[in-house]
């Protein structure tokens, strides 16, 4: 059983990935991101945080992006790793603590976050990472979700409209270009966010 006294740290997520030899989130990747390639440029750099098993990573390197994909859980990027390797495409792996982390200046056409709610200080500190003009893409469960999904846990979970009050233009570097809450779907209610950065600091 996984201790609630490490909920969203590395040890939590290394001991959620290990508790099963499955991919948990599947090998396919998040449809939302893939509707949206067409914001970031042929051949352009994207981050993805908390990456899992590395599913979307494969999807954006397949299109031929220049893909790091980071995440908490060494079990999760090693099946990234092996998953990157049965489709040949060359993907950067990195095991971090995501609650310390920060993205390069300057460096990212786009930076993806799908199932995983990003500590707020993060969330602040990706804007440094983005390229001016480069998209924030987010795919995030609602707190609607933990009716259906029993292996959800509170702390993933967006409340109605936070994500959108996070990022408004008095507080970030965003534009926020489009914003939705969903009906529920396979993997539960969502939020789902497209934000193009529109200062360079």
């Amino acid at each position: 059983m996984i201790s609630k006294e490490k909920e969203n740290t590395k040890d939590w997520w290394e001991q959620r990935y290990q508790a099963s030899d499955e991919f948990l989130y599947s090998k396919e990747p998040s449809e939302f991101l893939i509707s949206h390639l067409d914001l970031i440029p042929a051949g352009g750099k994207v981050l993805e945080i908390g990456c899992g098993e590395g599913r979307n990573a494969v999807a954006l390197a397949l299109k031929k992006y220049q893909v790091t994909a980071i995440d908490f859980s060494s079990t999760a990027t090693e099946r990234g790793q092996k998953l990157a390797a049965s489709n040949a495409v060359t993907i950067n792996f990195r095991t971090a603590d995501l609650d310390f982390f920060i993205p390069e200046l300057l460096t990212f056409d786009a930076i993806v976050c799908i199932n995983f709610k990003p500590p707020l200080t993060l969330l602040k500190n990706l804007a440094r990472g983005l390229k001016q003009g480069g998209h924030l893409l987010m795919e995030v469960p609602l707190v609607h979700s933990l009716k259906t999904r029993k292996n959800l846990e509170l702390f993933e979970c967006y409340k109605p409209n936070e994500l959108l009050t996070t990022l408004s233009p008095q507080t970030s570097n965003y534009q926020v270009l489009s914003y939705s809450e969903l009906s529920p779907g396979p993997w539960g209610e969502k939020c789902f966010l497209v934000a193009k950065k529109t200062q360079l600091l």
